[in-house]
């Protein structure tokens, strides 16, 4: 009797550890697993930023020189004007040329910025390429901010006004609201579908793919939701200034 509880409690202790010795591969094999796929994940996400960051330094250095070719022929085609300025097509090629110099310029400057914040993430890696990227994406970033200024000062030369090499938003305000009315009435439908298409679509798309995100992720883009939020709620409650300015 007491040899045939002796081999139960043997044969019970033996199926314990079997049974642990299996749900613990089990459990090892799936945190390896997870392990290996989380480490896989962020080496990816790693792959796709270093991806990202070059192609984006590629788009903004051709921006850079579409903006220079521009500005370049506008000043030419400004010389002959000069010379001769009644012809008020060339007058128009001019501004628009100008114009559109200045709008490439203006997307090199957002994207250096870009660069600037996805290499920084890097610094700390201590790698003389992304040392060398990250001063690149700076130098860029001064150099399209020197080319601003000489673009806004070819800008006051053709109009003939006085205007800042950088204007600030209030002084910008005033320069098109000096503008003539053809002008004037083209700023404010530009400004008005620019803000109804970032308020009913562009932030909306954002706030979905944020969503998306925080569910695949399991985790809370913070900073970006509180972003797009702040964004969505200014473009709001501006337009109680609107309606009070106009039924006032």
């Amino acid at each position: 009797m007491k040899d045939r509880k002796e081999k139960e409690h043997y044969g019970n202790l033996v199926s314990r550890l079997l049974l642990g010795a299996f749900f613990g591969g089990i459990i090892g094999f799936a945190s390896g697993f997870v392990f290996d796929k989380i480490s896989f994940l962020e080496l990816e996400i790693n792959n796709i930023i270093s991806l990202m960051s070059f192609t984006v330094r590629f788009i903004y250095i051709i921006l850079f020189f579409i903006a220079i070719f521009l500005f370049r022929d506008a000043k030419r085609l400004y010389q002959d004007y000069q010379k001769d300025d009644s012809s008020e097509e060339l007058y128009i090629t001019i501004n628009k040329k100008g114009a559109f110099s200045l709008i490439f310029n203006s997307l090199t400057s957002i994207l250096c910025f870009f660069c600037i914040i996805l290499t920084a993430n890097h610094l700390a890696d201590f790698k003389l390429v992304a040392l060398l990227l990250f001063l690149f994406d700076i130098i860029m970033t001064f150099i399209a901010i020197f080319f601003q200024g000489r673009l806004m000062k070819f800008y006051s030369d053709v109009r003939q006004i006085d205007i800042p090499l950088f204007p600030t938003v209030k002084e910008v305000t005033n320069n098109i609201l000096q503008q003539d009315e053809a002008e004037l009435l083209n700023e404010y439908k530009s400004s008005f579908l620019i803000v109804m298409s970032l308020s009913g679509y562009v932030l909306p798309a954002i706030e979905i793919l944020l969503f998306i995100y925080s569910v695949l992720t399991r985790s809370i883009p913070f900073l970006g939701l509180i972003i797009v939020t702040v964004i969505h709620l200014y473009i709001m409650l501006m337009q109680f200034k609107s309606v009070r300015d106009y039924y006032k």
